[in-house]
């Protein structure tokens, strides 16, 4: 799996309308648009792309929101590593499964 990296909302958002990734990672706090934010756009224009939110601890509200919103899974950072790569593995098998 290929990765790409951008390190505000817009580029973020120009680089998925482009080429729909596979697996998004994104972190709540984010330069111009907020994560919630983006994962609406996300959701409305590439619905079936899995979007995993990381973000740092009191953010229970906004994983909420984000849940309600289809977020394949939220985390807290710092997050193990292992976690990370099953739930991006896990996100990443599901991709597959629904195309």
């Amino acid at each position: 799996m290929g990765t790409a990296v951008v390190y505000d909302g817009n580029e973020a958002l120009e680089l998925i309308d482009e080429d729909e990734p596979e697996v998004v990672i994104l972190d709540l706090k984010l330069p111009e648009i907020d994560g919630v934010e983006m994962l609406k756009h996300i959701k409305k224009s590439h619905p079936d792309v899995p979007v995993v939110i990381l973000s740092g601890g009191g953010q229970e509200k906004e994983f909420n929101a984000c849940a309600q919103l289809g977020a394949f899974a939220c985390l807290k950072k710092p997050v193990d590593i292992k976690i990370l790569t099953d739930t991006i593995s896990q996100a990443h098998k599901l991709r597959k499964t629904e195309n």
